[in-house]
């Protein structure tokens, strides 16, 4: 479902944020929380971009996001940014075979 639909939807739209985590600990514990998260029934889960402007070290956007989406079956929304990449291709492209569009 489209973010926007959410919105146009309802009257009131819960979501969260979440930034990925640095360490694999980390990443276990937000694992845990964002199952928990889903008894909140939020619309959404955004996802920032990288840990905590670790750029590309620690858990991936991607990673988290696909997790949110396949395992916790909440529609993940994703921060993407583009500066200090060299990288010009599409975002998109740095999520294959998520579920993620």
């Amino acid at each position: 479902m489209l973010i926007r639909q959410f919105f146009a939807e309802k009257k009131c739209v819960l979501s969260l944020e979440v930034f990925p985590p640095k360490t694999e600990p980390g990443w276990e514990k937000l694992q845990h929380l964002l199952r928990e998260a889903k008894k909140m029934d939020p619309s959404f889960i955004s996802i920032t971009c990288s840990a905590g402007g670790s750029g590309t070290a620690g858990i991936p956007t991607s990673q988290v996001a696909a997790f949110v989406k396949n395992e916790v079956q909440i529609e993940p929304l994703t921060h993407i940014t583009c500066v200090g990449s060299s990288d010009h291709r599409h975002p998109r492209g740095r999520y294959p075979r998520t579920g993620l569009t």
